[in-house]
């Protein structure tokens, strides 16, 4: 698997091409980083998601609304063994998904300007080595309304579509709007796509190991006893995943994307 340098960190962003213009046969397209990357931006604590414990049966795929309406819980009901992440990165005992490699988290966002700074922000916190138990396979971005973007969400897209491994595009449903589930086979051909790369991506038995720093292997999963609290794993995880290195030292605001 090639490693792509992060384009935040560059100040470059590859364009994302339109899901619905891809070749049915090609494989799921990758926009971005397949890792985080030393020396990456951390979000203020303002734009930060938190880390939710979860306790329920395990999940195939996490899907993470970065906010409020960006169809988190839609996206989950599309597969069975998919589960709504509760707008928080999933933390569970141990973080195995039922393939047997590191849990799987897909974010979610609204193609309007606030829903698209917040996925950045939730992709910069990934960049920084933050949910380093978890695989990040990619962005959905979901029409916020009927129509073409203007141009200024439009660029927007195509920057934050750049820091993600993957990203997919999905129109506006007026199905969904309404609350309705349509069989796959009515559903938008762009949706289609999507169904069909994250079940290759989920259900392929050679998954790469957990994302690592910069070549930083990843630290051995550490043994939780059966009772185990959200502040022990944080403790774990910090000890673990994050060396000492200057880069980690200050916390720096998300850039303005205008």
């Amino acid at each position: 698997m090639s490693d792509k340098i992060n384009p935040w960190l560059l100040r470059r962003a590859p364009s994302s091409p339109s899901p619905d213009r891809q070749d049915s046969d090609r494989e799921p397209l990758r926009t971005g980083p397949d890792r985080p990357q030393r020396g990456g931006r951390v979000p203020d604590p303002a734009f930060r998601i938190g880390v939710h414990e979860q306790h329920g049966p395990p999940a195939s795929l996490w899907v993470l609304g970065v906010h409020g309406g960006a169809g988190e819980s839609t996206i989950a009901a599309l597969r069975p063994g998919w589960s709504a992440a509760g707008h928080g990165f999933p933390a569970t005992i141990p973080s195995i998904n039922r393939s047997g490699g590191p849990d799987r988290l897909v974010l979610t966002c609204r193609s309007h300007v606030p829903g698209l700074s917040a996925a950045q922000a939730a992709l910069i916190q990934w960049a920084g080595g933050a949910i380093g138990w978890l695989e990040l396979l990619g962005l959905v971005i979901i029409a916020d309304a009927p129509g073409t973007l203007p141009k200024p969400a439009r660029d927007l897209a195509t920057v934050v579509a750049g820091g993600a491994p993957r990203c997919w595009r999905l129109p506006w449903s007026e199905a969904w709007r309404m609350g309705e589930n349509p069989p796959p086979a009515e559903l938008p051909r762009p949706v289609r796509r999507l169904l069909s790369d994250l079940d290759a991506l989920v259900g392929s038995s050679d998954a790469p190991a957990p994302p690592s720093i910069a070549g930083i292997p990843p630290a051995p999963e550490p043994e939780f006893p059966d009772s185990v609290s959200l502040e022990g794993i944080h403790h774990a995880r910090s000890r673990n995943d994050h060396p000492a290195d200057p880069t980690h030292r200050g916390v720096r605001p998300v850039a303005d994307p205008r």
